[in-house]
């Protein structure tokens, strides 16, 4: 399908309606092997301690469709004329979330689908704490409304479509096609924004992209979606933290649209880099890929860059499964540890302690950051002391 996809109106109509065919003939549901029963993962999608690496990718998949599907209930008990502009019966919605599972390259050891499902079940979660999510499709419009909570959704799901496995400056310094196109900057943000809602939305739910955020707002869901995603770019983190330091005296959030934007782009920064504030064995399991993708990445530098350096580039990285033990994930990794202290310090305790202050409901977040540290300057104590 993506291969015969281009930007004319005809070609996309053509798909759409490939597509419809699709829906009416594939049960995707049927499809789904999951490794837990379904109950199981819906009481996994309320709690912080999510586990993707102990989900399989059918799992990850219905966790997907059930954070989804209770964002457009709440819709739904809210207003029903609203959600009939933007309905997609639950199949539809299925295959949709099948569609972006494809889009993500599984072979990367991090930013993949569980990645993609675990940033989404930790904006989830943020907007459970913030109470704008209940068990009980209630609006308390709190923060977002129910419309503006889809729409965050969304975007986080699709943030990293396409996602090559390499950086920003990766890209930039090989001068890859994208970057050329992109100018240099946001360079892989942009191209996740691009494809997820030229090669998957516009084809599988296009009464979303155009639905208002409420009734008095200029902007749509598309326009939520592409700053969200945008503003996952590491290479605007400290941008955003001076926003966020300034939040209440901003002159320009006093703009409803504005508001919403801000609110959303630092709820999906939150939860993009929320693996270090998850519990200490679940963090160590997410610094441990990262760093396998980091190692590729520098691999790859130095095949393009440097002389007689040489790698079997048709030979594909096979590693062994991530221990779900935490003492074995120490064992073949001992120096974890310098990673996540530079991380914390850098990006993310900041962010966190910032963000507290403008949603004191999450501090939850910023405590085990806290705990996290701790125990990793007392690894480098043992090691380096």
């Amino acid at each position: 399908m993506y291969d015969i996809l281009n930007s004319s109106v005809y070609s996309n109509n053509e798909v759409s309606e490939w597509t419809q065919l699709i829906f009416k003939e594939i049960d995707f549901f049927a499809l789904l092997s999951l490794s837990k029963s379904t109950q199981d993962l819906v009481d996994t999608v309320w709690n912080w301690a999510f586990p993707a690496h102990e989900l399989n990718n059918d799992d990850l998949i219905y966790c997907a469709y059930i954070i989804i599907n209770h964002a457009l209930k709440s819709i739904k008990k809210e207003s029903v004329e609203e959600y009939k502009e933007i309905e997609i019966i639950d199949n539809e919605l299925l295959c949709l979330i099948f569609m972006v599972r494809n889009s993500y390259k599984n072979g990367n050891p991090f930013h993949n689908f569980r990645h993609a499902v675990d940033v989404l079940q930790a904006n989830f979660y943020f907007l459970i704490k913030l109470g704008c999510i209940s068990k009980e499709y209630t609006d308390s419009n709190a923060y977002l409304n129910n419309i503006q909570v889809l729409g965050l959704l969304i975007a986080t799901l699709g943030h990293d479509v396409g996602h090559p496995g390499t950086t920003n400056a990766f890209m930039i310094a090989n001068n890859s096609p994208i970057s050329l196109i992109y100018n240099d900057r946001s360079v892989l943000e942009s191209f996740h924004t691009t494809i997820f809602i030229n090669r998957i939305l516009k084809i599988c739910w296009p009464k979303l992209l155009t639905k208002k955020i409420d009734n008095d707002s200029l902007i749509t869901i598309k326009d939520l979606i592409i700053s969200s995603i945008l503003a996952t770019d590491m290479g605007e983190h400290f941008e955003y933290i001076h926003k966020l330091e300034n939040f209440s005296t901003n002159e320009s959030i006093k703009n409803h649209d504005n508001r919403i934007k801000l609110i959303c782009a630092l709820l999906i920064k939150c939860a993009d880099i929320s693996n270090v504030t998850r519990p200490l064995r679940i963090s160590s399991q997410w610094a441990m890929v990262l760093s396998r993708e980091f190692e590729e990445v520098n691999m790859l530098d130095k095949y393009l860059n440097m002389e007689n350096y040489e790698i079997d580039i048709e030979k594909d990285l096979v590693y062994d499964a991530i221990p779900f033990d935490l003492d074995q994930i120490l064992k073949i990794q001992p120096l974890l540890y310098k990673s996540q202290i530079f991380f914390i310090n850098t990006f993310a305790e900041n962010l966190f302690k910032n963000i507290v202050n403008i949603f004191p409901q999450l501090e939850f977040t910023s405590e085990i950051i806290q705990e996290n540290k701790k125990f990793w300057l007392n690894k480098q104590k043992e090691n380096e002391g």
